[in-house]
């Protein structure tokens, strides 16, 4: 989260000000972005000095905007379409988010620390010693490409990326060409099936794996329709209006192009 209006700081208020106070505890300013509180300092620090290796792919994203569906497309492309490398596998927790820490660390320690106080503190203790996932993935093994994710700002990538896929097809033909894959059309076309929204709704398997990612006392799904445009039966014509100008205010220069 930036400044709403881009300006060093709103009426004198800094941006924490700015924060309904529900947010204020859970959050933290770092070079004028909102982070949550998950995401140390230590996890940026980390992800900026990250060492890339020639064969890895990066799943750069904003959030709720395709990383699962994008991260499941590498991964079987990297398996040759090969649903059986997905049995036992929790793909999510397989491509790590360079920027945070390794929660699997934590939920270990967690377990083994006796419980004393409040859970909060205890998860805030946890984050400024816990391995992060830049560490995991520095001691992945060579003999295959890392597949790795992130929603950072850009100036804090290790460096490069960027497209634009409207045709699944042409996306899974891209991701592969990327990873250095040719790859024969009836293993195309099965990775088309595979991580199609309706194959990723309907799993059980990725149900199971996203089960902590939403509430689910209000019989909320982590995937909702999977409809381009669908913005347009929630937002009024002035929230439109108001995050077109938004966006052009924002990405002036990028040579990234908002689509109606």
């Amino acid at each position: 989260m930036q400044s709403p209006d881009n300006t060093p700081a709103a009426a004198g208020r800094s941006l924490m000000d700015q924060l309904p106070a529900c947010a204020r505890s859970v959050c933290y300013e770092k070079d004028g972005v909102i982070l949550a509180v998950f995401m140390t300092p230590h996890c940026i620090e980390k992800t900026k000095a990250f060492k890339t290796r020639p064969d890895d792919v990066f799943v750069v994203t904003y959030p709720k905007t395709g990383t699962t569906w994008a991260q499941l497309i590498a991964y079987l492309v990297r398996e040759d379409g090969d649903e059986k490398a997905l049995e036992g596998k929790n793909v999510t927790n397989e491509v790590k988010f360079l920027e945070m820490p390794d929660f699997e660390c934590m939920q270990k320690e967690a377990k083994n620390e006796p419980s004393t106080g409040s859970n909060i503190l205890k998860l805030l203790q946890l984050l400024q010693t816990a391995r992060t996932s830049c560490d995991v993935a520095d001691a992945m093994p060579r003999d295959s490409p890392r597949i790795l994710k992130t929603h950072v700002m850009p100036q804090w990538l290790p460096e490069d990326l960027r497209d634009d896929p409207k045709d699944p097809r042409k996306a899974v033909v891209q991701i592969a060409e990327f990873m250095g894959k040719s790859l024969p059309d009836d293993v195309i076309d099965k990775i088309v099936a595979l991580s199609s929204f309706d194959a990723m709704k309907k799993s059980v398997k990725f149900a199971e794996d996203l089960k902590d990612e939403v509430d689910e006392s209000d019989n909320k799904s982590f995937f909702r329709k999977g409809i381009v445009g669908d913005w347009k039966n929630i937002m009024s014509e002035d929230h439109s209006r108001r995050v077109d100008a938004l966006f052009e205010k924002k990405f002036a220069g990028t040579g990234l192009v908002l689509r109606s």
